[in-house]
């Protein structure tokens, strides 16, 4: 019997927070690397597993690999927005 399991989401843990106590973008951004790093190498062990003939269903494999591309995805769609409001803040006039 198929059994279904949560998602977790891309950026689950609480903020890092730099030495003042609060939130840093820079270490925000770190996080979600990291997140993104980690639904990878998950979804290439799965598949892996899976090519090696080890008992990993077809779907939990291309469930792993969606989500990695979706956070893939994501966090492009991120830093393309924060590029673009850098460079709408550098062609502010002052």
């Amino acid at each position: 019997m198929l059994s279904i399991q949560g998602v977790s989401p891309a950026v689950g843990a609480a903020p890092r927070l730099d030495a003042g106590g609060s939130v840093s973008l820079g270490s925000s951004f770190a996080q979600i690397l990291d997140k993104l790093q980690g639904l990878q190498q998950q979804a290439d062990t799965v598949a892996n597993q899976w090519a090696a003939g080890a008992p990993v269903s077809l779907d939990q494999v291309l469930l792993n690999s969606q989500q990695a591309s979706l956070a893939l995805s994501a966090a492009a769609a991120i830093e393309n927005r924060a590029l673009s409001a850098y460079q709408q803040m550098m062609q502010m006039q002052i």
